[in-house]
């Protein structure tokens, strides 16, 4: 039951920032000029549609890069909050158990990035329907842009707002976050190297 309150308080608390909604619009913005600029003069040439799985999910990928800086400001901001603002004290003799308080932390850090990575599919929809030339639009297949988020964004939602809040709960620091999601994008790049 605390697990739960204290999940929908963050989860509200969060939701009505500004700098919430302003990671939700970059992705978006980004997600649609990635694909309205990248592949649409090469859907012209290539005879391939816009909205097909390999552009699907490479926006989704490339959002999911990008998503990883922007976000280490919600987890870091969700796990270190308390020590921060100085209410820690006050917030450790509560008779919440330690684990209940930072797993409703941690689970509506990972719901709220969830929600943010919904606005990549969200660009790459604007960009396919609301701008383009209807000859280079396949049929809408919902599946692909399932796919491309339970793939992609879904996993690495999980394992990078996981090692963001653990760096900023660790290190009681909201910008430890940030070295989080350095480490999980150079390990990242370095795997992608033969």
């Amino acid at each position: 039951m605390k697990l739960r309150t204290i999940f929908r308080f963050e989860l509200a608390y969060q939701a009505r920032r500004v700098s919430t909604w302003l990671v939700f619009a970059i992705l978006a913005t980004v997600a649609f000029v990635f694909v309205s600029e990248s592949f649409l003069s090469d859907a012209l040439y290539a005879e391939f549609f816009l909205n097909s799985p390999f552009v699907i999910a490479s926006a989704t990928v490339f959002g999911s890069l990008l998503w990883l800086v922007l976000g280490a400001a919600t987890a870091g901001e969700i796990a270190a909050r308390d020590v921060e603002t100085g209410m820690h004290p006050l917030t450790y003799t509560s008779p919440v158990s330690e684990a209940e308080h930072l797993g409703g932390r941690f689970l509506a850090a990972l719901l709220l990035n969830l929600l943010i990575l919904l606005a990549i599919p969200l660009g790459v929809l604007l960009a396919v329907y609301g701008s383009a030339d209807p000859e280079l639009v396949g049929p809408f297949r919902p599946a692909a842009y399932l796919t491309a988020f339970g793939f992609f964004a879904l996993p690495n939602a999980f394992v990078g707002t996981s090692v963001q809040f653990a760096w900023a709960a660790l290190g009681r620091r909201a910008l430890a976050s940030y070295v989080g999601s350095v480490l999980l994008i150079s390990w990242r790049m370095g795997a992608s190297r033969p």
